[in-house]
Formats: C-alpha cells, sequence, structure tokens
C-alpha cells in the first residue's frame, strides 16, 4: 500500500466507494456507520479474522484497507470500545491503521487479544487519548523491550484516568512488572488490576506488586493474582503489602497450586489482625487446600469482620479428611455467613 497522508484521507472519505476498499458489504456498512458518525455507542467495534453474527464484528480479510479503517476509527467520536483481535501482517498496513487509532478520542476500552502488537506504535494513542478508561491485553507475548514501551507510555500519559488495567498470559518478566508497576503507581483512580495466568514467583516479582499495593495514592478495589506460580513464600511477602490495600473489596488466588498450609496460615492471619485488608470477596478456587489447610482458613474467618463472599475449591483438593476438616471449616463459615454473605464451593 502506498503511503498517504491525512489531506488523501479527507479529501476522499465523503466520496469513496466503500465496496472497493472492503471484502464484504457487512464490513463496508461498518466503515459508513464509522464515517457517517452513525455508530450506536452502547456497541464495541470488534476487529477480527474471523466472522460473527454480530453486527459489530469487522471480519478483516483480503481486500480490507487497514488505512481507511483506521481513519474512520479516527474521526469517529462514538466509539467506546475497541476489541481487536486480529492486526494486519504487512508492515505499512499496520503503521496506516496505528496512525489513525492514535489519534481517536473517544475510545474508553482498548481490549487486545492474541495479537503481536508493537507498543511503541500504540504509545501516541496511551499518552494523548483522554477518556481511556480501561486497558486489557489478553494472551499478548509482551518481550521485554517492548514492555519497557508499555511502560513508559503509562508513566507519560497525560490523563490519569486509567480505572482498569489488564495484563493476563503475556509471559511477564520481573523487569517489565517492575516497570509496569512504578508506573501505575501514579494512577490515582485505578480501581482494578489483573495479572493472572503469568507464571509470576519469586521473591522480585511479589515485591514489584507489593510497590502497586503499598501505594497511597491508589484506590484498588479488585486484584486478581491467578494462574501464576506462587509459593507459600511469595504469599507471605504478597500478604504484607496487602495489608497496606486499605480500599480492596476482591482478592483472586484461584489456581496458584503451589500454595499450601504455610501460605494459608499467612492468609489467614492476614484477615483476622485488627489492620486487616477489608477484602469482601476471596477467590481460592482449584488450589491445593488440604486437610490443614482448611483447618488454619478456618481460624482465620472466626476473626474476620469484612469477608462476604468466599470462593472455594472443588472438593478433591481438600485432601482425605475432608469431611472432618470441611464439617468443621463450614459450620464456622456458615455461622458467620448471614444474610447476603455465602460461601460458594
Amino acid at each position: 500500500m502506498s503511503r498517504r497522508d491525512q489531506k488523501y484521507y479527507d479529501m476522499l472519505a465523503h466520496i469513496i466507494d466503500l465496496n472497493c476498499i472492503t471484502s464484504s458489504k457487512k464490513n463496508a456498512e461498518i466503515l459508513r456507520r464509522l464515517r457517517d458518525h452513525a455508530w450506536d455507542e452502547n456497541n464495541d467495534l470488534y476487529i477480527t479474522d474471523y466472522d460473527s453474527d454480530c453486527d459489530e464484528y469487522f471480519c478483516a480479510e483480503e481486500g480490507d484497507d487497514w488505512g481507511w479503517l483506521g481513519y474512520f476509527i479516527e474521526k469517529n467520536e462514538q466509539i467506546r470500545g475497541l476489541n481487536l483481535h486480529c492486526l494486519p501482517e504487512y508492515v505499512d498496513d499496520y503503521d496506516a491503521f496505528m496512525e489513525g487509532l492514535c489519534r481517536n478520542q473517544s475510545i474508553e476500552r482498548l481490549d487486545i487479544r492474541r495479537c503481536d502488537i508493537d507498543f511503541s506504535s500504540l504509545s501516541p494513542f496511551i499518552i494523548n487519548s483522554r477518556n481511556l478508561r480501561s486497558l486489557e491485553l489478553w494472551n499478548v507475548d509482551i518481550l521485554l523491550g517492548n514492555t519497557s514501551n508499555l511502560a513508559m507510555a503509562l508513566s507519560r500519559r497525560q490523563h490519569k484516568s486509567l480505572t482498569s488495567i489488564c495484563l493476563s498470559g503475556n509471559n511477564l518478566s520481573n523487569e517489565a512488572l517492575e516497570g509496569i508497576s512504578a508506573a501505575l503507581t501514579g494512577y490515582p483512580y485505578l480501581e482494578s488490576f489483573n495479572v493472572s495466568e503469568n507464571f509470576l514467583r519469586g521473591r522480585d516479582e511479589c515485591e514489584s506488586l507489593g510497590a502497586i499495593f503499598k501505594s497511597s495514592a491508589l484506590y484498588l478495589k479488585e486484584v486478581s493474582l491467578c494462574g501464576n506460580d506462587f509459593d507459600d513464600e511469595d504469599l507471605q511477602t504478597l500478604a504484607t503489602a496487602l495489608t497496606n490495600a486499605t480500599t480492596l473489596q476482591s482478592l483472586w488466588l484461584s489456581s496458584n497450586r503451589s500454595i499450601a498450609a504455610a501460605g494459608l496460615r499467612t492468609l489467614s492471619q492476614l484477615f483476622s489482625s485488627a489492620s486487616a485488608c477489608p477484602v469482601e470477596t476471596l477467590h481460592i478456587e482449584d488450589m491445593n487446600i488440604g486437610d490443614e489447610g482448611a483447618e488454619v482458613l478456618s481460624d482465620g474467618l472466626r476473626g474476620n469482620t469484612t469477608l462476604k463472599h468466599l470462593v472455594l475449591t472443588p472438593y478433591a483438593r481438600f485432601g482425605r479428611d475432608y469431611k472432618h476438616r470441611m464439617g468443621s471449616f463450614l459450620e464456622t463459615a456458615l455461622r458467620y455467613f448471614k444474610h447476603q454473605q455465602y460461601v460458594q464451593i
């Protein structure tokens, strides 16, 4: 694709045949709605490499002009959510699309899944977007150099309006996590933080996460650490930091199968202490709780005054003495959880 400037797009935008720059009538109709400002702001735009019956799915195939797609996204003021499930294969197409996307000022939610993305090209959008509230990266393999670009963009962002960031399944290294964590401590409205499925473990990684939990500038309400490789020592480090998370309402620890009774004892002490973080929902599904773990969790519940929802693991992971230990555990739990409060197994 030959290089086009802004004047080229501006001159042809209202006269170009949309059927000539798209691979299907559906895609042409999506471009028309974007161009004519007829987009329903309640509906997200999905850019995918697979088709759907939904009218908001732009299925990119041969014949679709990525430059024009980026331009119409740039000019539209009604899009609130953009979901990128594929990106152009060729560099010129990629650059033309990103150039348009980065000028958009209406997008509040950006969700990127299973895409190879260069954050140096997305940085202008992250830095300059006035309305971005949620940034979600799912199964995006972020290499260290690329992560540095993301951390730099987050630290230079002019509008600290992010309320939610998800970095799930991205193979984050500690160096990457450290840079991103340092940048996020400057976001006073951040409420939700998700680093699940990154196989994180070790003191350095936990201390990088702890920097976010300890930050007095943040008002975190939800943290997801599911599907990593944290062990008992890691949970002890995290629990120390969590004592400073005075606004935290929901904590997800599910599928950290290396955590055993010693780590759960630390967690139990966190919830039973006078200075306990005010978590209302705790997820510990798919963990090796065991008989001893069930007992120490039960001990922690007796002194807790904030927990309302406890989501537990399947029966098989409680150990052979399940009926005895969990009988006592559930007796304590169910006696504590009344009215709207409950235990979910």
